[in-house]
């Protein structure tokens, strides 16, 4: 493969990730209509899961190895969960934390 096919698939990726189809409280809409309307981000927020998300037996499990969750997050604070190939597509200031 030449590197211009391997651009041209990235950019199909992406592209793909930004047309699939959420359920937001503001309605059924494309992840980039919900972030171009409604989001607005400002900053982009890296964490690490070091945790389960769920309980199991009343308490939750620490995981072997922490995991990457990437947000985007707007002024007032309201944050979304966002693909890693969306979270690097944009050039905004980053924000490194833990859970």
């Amino acid at each position: 493969m030449t590197r211009k096919t391997i651009q041209e698939l990235q950019a199909a990726r992406l592209e793909f990730q930004f047309k699939k189809i959420y359920r937001f409280s503001a309605g059924v809409m494309s992840l980039r209509e919900y972030l171009d309307s409604y989001l607005r981000p400002t900053t982009k927020v890296l964490y690490w899961q070091s945790y389960s998300s769920h309980r199991i037996h009343l308490e939750y499990i620490k995981l072997k190895s922490p995991i990457a969750r990437y947000r985007l997050e707007n002024a007032a604070g309201i944050s979304i969960d966002v693909p890693k190939l969306v979270y690097d597509c944009y050039d905004l200031p980053e924000r490194i934390t833990e859970e």
